[in-house]
């Protein structure tokens, strides 16, 4: 008899099973109750999964996920608790109801219902979600060849950024490699970490780390770390424009063999990002990065990095990336002082 019960499960455990298979369903289902109506009237329901650079995105059940236009959306409601940010740099966490007017949104906070206008709305972050729901990036890679010269060059290009209620972390990677006959490699690699702190009226502050290798700048490796702070200047549905400044220390290492050099320097970054989503979806940004070094006055390290991408069809894009940097000082005392390069790949968004 005991055998018997050890085979085969007793009618509570079905019943346990059963009652948790229900559970996750009614779980599932209830994810996907959020409700968006469009300017013509039409009704969609999904989950929402924020919005930026003037596009909601949505998880339906039959359509999988689809990006609607944020001035062609009437009314919405969505029940998890999301961040909310104005273009003034106002931040709301709440849920989003219905306004008491179709330009409205309501939003219900811990400290009641505050009701704002929707076109002032700028950006919808969900926080409560895994870690990698909180992940999006993308990676390019390209390759050329010309027999003529015999010059070979691939490139890699590689973003992603965690966002959280009061943080976001980013990492970038920029790599060029180059051979050509009788010639040593050319190379260019780039890869960043930058912690941000989210502060209130669009101020942030952070602190980032970065390696970099340019064989042209005659330079082997360079380590740094810096602090600072910094402003949303612009912030809207199709554009950023931000400005910063930072203390930087850095370690380089000079491709000639000489003795590490460290550095104290100062850093004025600007950037800016441009989205246009009438399809075909096309997205432009481009920082330029002033270093003024304060161990050996006079020397000046200038950074430029320009990217495009223009949808080929979905989460495919076709990638065009631009670098110029400059040093009047560089690493390798017979090295150049400006390197710069162009390329185009084929880039997939995830």
């Amino acid at each position: 008899m005991n055998r018997f019960v050890q085979r085969h499960p007793s009618s509570s455990f079905w019943a346990w099973l059963l009652l948790s298979g229900l559970l996750q369903v009614s779980l599932a289902w209830a994810q996907k109750t959020d409700v968006v109506v469009l300017s013509n009237g039409d009704r969609i329901t999904g989950e929402v999964k924020g919005m930026n650079f003037g596009q909601l995105r949505l998880k339906t059940d039959d359509a999988g996920t689809v990006f609607i236009k944020w001035n062609k959306i009437r009314q919405l409601e969505a029940k998890a608790t999301f961040e909310i940010e104005l273009q003034d740099g106002t931040v709301y966490f709440g849920s989003i109801g219905r306004g008491s007017l179709p330009s409205r949104l309501q939003i219900r906070t811990e400290r009641g219902l505050v009701e704002v206008f929707r076109f002032n709305v700028v950006e919808v972050v969900p926080i409560k979600q895994t870690f990698w729901a909180r992940v999006d990036g993308s990676v390019g890679l390209g390759f050329s060849f010309t027999k003529a010269s015999s010059i070979a060059r691939w490139n890699l290009n590689a973003d992603a950024t965690y966002r959280s209620r009061y943080e976001d972390v980013s990492f970038s990677l920029s790599s060029t490699f180059t051979t050509q006959k009788d010639r040593d490699p050319a190379e260019d690699h780039t890869v960043n970490v930058t912690y941000t702190r989210l502060l209130q009226r669009r101020w942030l502050a952070g602190i980032s780390t970065a390696l970099q290798r340019n064989s042209e700048l005659g330079l082997d490796l360079r380590t740094s770390l810096g602090v600072g702070g910094g402003r949303y200047l612009t912030q809207t549905n199709q554009d950023r424009l931000y400005a910063m400044a930072s203390l930087v220390v850095n370690r380089e290492f000079a491709r000639s063999g000489s003795e590490s050099k460290n550095n104290l320097e100062g850093l004025a970054r600007v950037g800016y990002a441009l989205f246009i989503y009438d399809k075909p979806k096309t997205n432009i940004t481009a920082t330029l990065s002033v270093f003024p070094n304060l161990t050996t006055l006079g020397r000046i390290r200038t950074d430029f990095e320009g990217k495009a991408s223009r949808e080929l069809f979905k989460d495919f894009s076709l990638g065009m990336s631009t670098y110029f940097r400059s040093d009047n000082q560089p690493p390798g005392k017979e090295s150049a002082s400006v390197d710069y390069g162009f390329t185009i790949n084929i880039e997939y968004t995830y």
